[in-house]
């Protein structure tokens, strides 16, 4: 009888486990596809078009361009918040209203940085340099150019985000 519980509890614990295991994959991927939606249709997310907001950069030499985008004016009347997203993957920085004026350079700092976040490896790299430049500001939209390079604190990796270009409403009237 002890050998029958045995042979019985080795026959239907992989099971278990390997159906666990299909309803952990099944969760994750509908958690994913969940977050991706609410991501989309949150309140204050825009998505990108060619002739709307927009935010696109090569990262290492190569073309990113988000989906959607944050509001212009989500973050309040003295700064703006330039957030770009694409999939999980997120890339962001900050302007000053008081300096969005055509040709006015503002250079990425300390306390000012800009930020790329990479869901595949978990990372989060950091900018304290390079600078954003604004090329227009009318009564529909601010666009600017940028770039930076931004490092990953813990290992130390750097990556080069070069030719970037984005487009918010101005909310001027």
């Amino acid at each position: 009888m002890k050998r029958l519980i045995q042979i019985l509890t080795l026959a239907i614990i992989p099971g278990i486990i390997s159906s666990c295991g299909d309803g952990e994959a099944n969760t994750l991927a509908e958690a994913k596809q969940t977050q991706s939606v609410i991501n989309q249709n949150m309140p204050g997310m825009i998505s990108t078009s060619n002739d709307g907001y927009y935010i696109k950069a090569k990262i290492d030499g190569k073309d990113w361009s988000a989906s959607h985008m944050l509001s212009a004016d989500a973050i309040g009347k003295d700064w703006m918040k330039i957030r770009g997203e694409k999939g999980e993957t997120r890339m962001d920085f900050q302007l000053q209203r008081k300096v969005v004026e055509v040709g006015k350079k503002k250079p990425f700092n300390e306390t000012n940085g800009a930020s790329v976040y990479e869901p595949e490896t978990s990372t989060l790299f950091l900018s304290r340099s390079g600078e954003v430049e604004i090329t227009k500001v009318d009564n529909q939209w601010i666009e600017g150019i940028f770039h930076f390079p931004a490092t990953d604190n813990k290992s130390g990796k750097q990556i080069q985000v070069t030719e970037g270009f984005f487009r918010v409403a101005s909310g001027v009237k």
